[in-house]
């Protein structure tokens, strides 16, 4: 699914110098038949290159994104990885290619979106081929605004990105939302605090 995405990234013309967009081959389905995207790896600044890339680190090109057009870890279901978190952390508004549905998800656990300024007919679109097509037309729609423009936007849309971000530290505090296995370690951490005393 994530090689469907880069390559309707490519058709659309949205890999080129004014975006920020990695892509690297390690993990391509090779049964995945490429129709406009060449399957070249994508750096930023060469930090894939360097082999100390930590996935899980924000890039400083972050900063210079006005939204986040990101891919989740499965295309089907339904959860929050570092993917998602990041924008919401960062104030970013963001669309993620995943699951249909999974926006409606994500108002569910109390998020808002913008659609004001995003179609999400894609993300009921039960035809993956179809929905990924949408995705990418609606980054690239947003892609062509100009600087003016998205500036704008981001001073109508700031109060729903604080609203999430808000929201996100409500959800990592509230102990209804963590899983069980998270429970049981942290107690049975809290119970052995007399062992761990020693190695510190």
């Amino acid at each position: 699914f994530r090689c469907q995405l880069i390559d309707y990234f490519e058709k659309y013309g949205l890999i080129n110098d004014s975006n920020i967009v990695t892509w690297h081959n390690k993990r391509v389905n090779p049964e995945y038949k490429f129709r406009w995207f060449d399957g070249r790896t994508i750096e930023a600044d060469n930090l894939y290159a360097s082999g100390n890339f930590d996935y899980h680190v924000t890039l400083p090109q972050y900063n210079q994104v006005f939204m986040d057009t990101l891919s989740e870890s499965a295309i089907d279901s339904w959860f929050l990885t570092e993917k998602t978190v990041k924008p919401l952390m960062w104030l970013k508004p963001f669309i993620v290619w995943t699951a249909a549905g999974y926006h409606r998800f994500l108002e569910d656990l109390g998020f808002k979106l913008f659609p004001e300024l995003i179609d999400y007919a894609f993300d009921s679109e039960p035809d993956q081929e179809l929905r990924c097509e949408m995705f990418a037309q609606q980054a690239r729609r947003i892609n062509n605004m100009s600087l003016t423009e998205l500036n704008d936007w981001y001073k109508i849309l700031l109060p729903k990105l604080l609203h999430n971000r808000q929201r996100l530290f409500d959800i990592i505090n509230d102990r209804n939302y963590h899983p069980q296995r998270v429970v049981e370690w942290k107690k049975y951490d809290e119970s052995n605090k007399d062992i761990y005393r020693d190695w510190e």
